[in-house]
């Protein structure tokens, strides 16, 4: 994804996803499209210790086509509007929907730019969620915990673990970015380590994935 320059969205018609999609677990973990002020718009929900504030998405750009394609998906799915979505690596928009029986997952346009929020606990303030610049690793992350999860396995090898009806399997990018997991050894020198991981106190920045360290687009 184009992390500069202001934000753009491309709405798409929604499609069925089939391709990765993997949410850390918890309602603060992913984006949501609610109604603010009587208007659709994209949030965070920001977790501080026992208080959460509300990370309203700045005014600039594509936010209203943003929010207006997020509902589209869910009402491809049969959902009612607003919910969470989440955005991948390549800047797909990708909306979920489920009841007791099935989910589904629809993409439902591809983004660019900055992703920039009101901060809700200094006023006046705003964050872009993707820039990290000045953070070195082992800075504590001082913005919202969300995106989708890779995994680094006991043996040290980066990797996306991918269910579908036929089970589940890892997948490994095509190389590994030896930075990163160094600095995720230092976190926890052994075991499994879910990336991003499941927030309990505070994270920690560890570095961004490499290109080479993705895995190949789908689409």
């Amino acid at each position: 994804m184009t992390k500069g320059g202001s934000f753009r969205c491309n709405p798409v018609a929604p499609r069925v996803w089939t391709g990765r999609y993997s949410r850390v677990p918890g309602e603060t973990t992913v984006f949501h499209v609610r109604l603010v002020d009587g208007q659709w718009w994209p949030v965070i929900d920001w977790a501080i210790d026992d208080e959460v504030g509300l990370c309203e998405m700045t005014d600039e750009g594509d936010v209203q086509e943003l929010a207006a394609a997020v509902n589209a998906g869910k009402a491809a799915l049969g959902a009612a509007p607003g919910g969470s979505f989440l955005i991948d690596e390549y800047g797909r928009v990708l909306v979920p929907a489920h009841d007791r029986d099935h989910s589904a997952v629809v993409v439902v346009a591809e983004c660019s730019g900055r992703l920039r929020f009101h901060d809700p606990f200094v006023a006046g303030a705003q964050f872009d969620l993707y820039d990290d610049r000045g953070l070195e690793c082992g800075d504590e992350w001082n913005r919202p915990y969300l995106g989708l999860r890779h995994n680094l396995s006991a043996r040290g090898r980066l990797y996306f673990w991918r269910e579908d009806a036929t089970g589940g399997q890892m997948l490994y990018p095509p190389a590994q970015d030896n930075r990163l997991i160094e600095a995720l050894r230092q976190l926890r020198p052994y075991g499994p380590i879910p990336v991003p991981r499941r927030p309990q106190r505070r994270c920690h920045h560890q570095g961004a994935l490499g290109l080479d360290a993705l895995l190949r687009r789908e689409d």
